[in-house]
């Protein structure tokens, strides 16, 4: 979970040095290995070689991005944190969520639902599932 629109792909192909990039990146990066860490559900030895499928959700109130705009900034900035490369993710599924107009019709995770207790100005978030395809020996 990380608060705020994310930073879209044309910005950095613009600016790739620009503070709003590179914050964007760390607080990916602060997200990812926080959530990593809590669960403890790092797969083989190797997470790398596993096939990796990737649920984005971008929830917003003002901010418009095109949700293909926002997937690779995310799939980047995980890199070397929670995968090699991102040529291991096999699946991805992306939404934007305009909390303005939203008929919430399936229960949230609790995450999320914390997340979006808040006032409309401040919920401004994008939500990453990572999963991975099990080995053979169940891990």
């Amino acid at each position: 979970m990380v608060k705020g629109p994310p930073v879209s792909v044309n910005l950095i192909k613009k600016n790739p040095r620009s503070k709003k990039a590179r914050e964007w990146t760390a607080a990916v990066q602060d997200a990812a290995v926080k959530q990593w860490e809590r669960d403890k559900r790092l797969p083989a030895e190797k997470p790398w070689l596993v096939p990796l499928s990737v649920v984005i959700t971008v929830y917003f109130t003002a901010t418009r991005l095109d949700v293909d705009n926002a997937i690779k900034p995310i799939l980047d900035a995980m890199e070397k944190v929670l995968y090699d490369d991102d040529s291991s993710v096999f699946r991805i599924a992306a939404e934007r969520v305009d909390l303005r107009r939203a008929v919430r019709t399936e229960i949230p995770s609790a995450l999320v639902e914390e997340a979006l207790d808040r006032p409309a100005s401040e919920t401004e978030l994008v939500h990453v599932v990572l999963d991975w395809e099990p080995s053979e020996d169940g891990t």
